[in-house]
């Protein structure tokens, strides 16, 4: 299973990759300041970060080289998607599908098919996710998307507000917070490093949040600091903002450094059902 969460973490990092490169692409305002920060802030990192920076933009000012790296870059990464998932559709096949009683089935007859249960609710999913993907790029392309993008890019005049696109607002908001640039992209991008580790940072024999009470407050908890952290993103971490930006990252940190890891010392659990049915 530790296989099968890192993969999947693994193709949210090449997610989170290949939408940016995309973002970059268009070469409009939002997307030429945006890089710009990209670049500027893996510039902060002590020693390496220079050279990385000029790696990356292949040159002293965003440009035609730029461009090219990360076209080459949105390309590949659509194949090195495809390779790991399946990968990762190979390590769930070993370690089969949990459950959200998080017990493991005594016997086949308390498990279920994956057809017809479970692929005709995947294609219920997936056809509910084409009709509104559709709407969005067909019906109303501008409601997820930056005005100032469709100008094209001009290094000479420095938009009002330089934010990413909403999906990165909680990361935006964590870098916002962390009054160092260096610490602060140390921080957004430890909120996703962090990510790997969980397998070993909750060492409680108590797989599902159902029977583990403050690990399900504490779980509700996380995903109101990640809804605070992209509010903080979108707004621009300032006055009261900041304060919730630094409580919210703390709370993300502190959630799961301190509490997955001595939880289970304290927590009483609800009893395990002894089977599935």
């Amino acid at each position: 299973r530790e296989i099968l969460w890192l993969t999947g973490l693994v193709l949210l990092v090449m997610t989170m990759v290949t939408a940016f490169a995309g973002y970059v692409l268009p070469w409009g305002q939002m997307s030429y300041w945006g890089a710009d920060v990209v670049g500027k802030a893996v510039g902060a990192i002590p020693g390496i970060g220079p050279g990385l920076e000029h790696v990356m933009e292949g040159s002293d000012a965003l440009g035609d080289v730029f461009i090219h790296r990360f076209f080459v870059l949105h390309f590949v990464m659509a194949f090195a998607i495809v390779a790991i998932v399946g990968l990762h559709v190979a390590a769930l096949h070993i370690s089969g599908s949990n459950n959200p009683q998080g017990v493991e089935p005594s016997q086949p007859s308390d498990t279920v098919p994956f057809h017809p249960y479970y692929s005709s609710k995947d294609m219920v999913g997936l056809m509910l996710f084409g009709i509104v993907f559709a709407a969005l790029a067909f019906l109303w392309p501008d409601l997820l998307s930056e005005p100032a993008n469709y100008r094209p890019a001009n290094p000479l005049h420095t938009p009002t507000d330089i934010e990413p696109e909403w999906y990165f607002f909680p990361f935006y908001g964590i870098l916002q917070s962390v009054p160092s640039k260096f610490g602060g992209l140390l921080a957004s991008a430890g909120a996703v490093l962090v990510l790997f580790a969980v397998p070993w940072l909750d060492p409680s024999p108590v797989r599902s949040a159902r029977f583990r009470p403050v690990c399900r407050i504490g779980l509700f908890g996380l995903v109101v600091a990640f809804v605070v952290l992209g509010l903080v993103g979108r707004h621009h971490a300032a006055g009261a903002w900041m304060i919730a930006g630094r409580c919210a990252t703390l709370y993300y940190f502190g959630y799961f450094l301190v509490l997955l890891p001595f939880a289970p010392r304290f927590e009483k659990t609800r009893p395990l059902p002894s089977f599935l049915s």
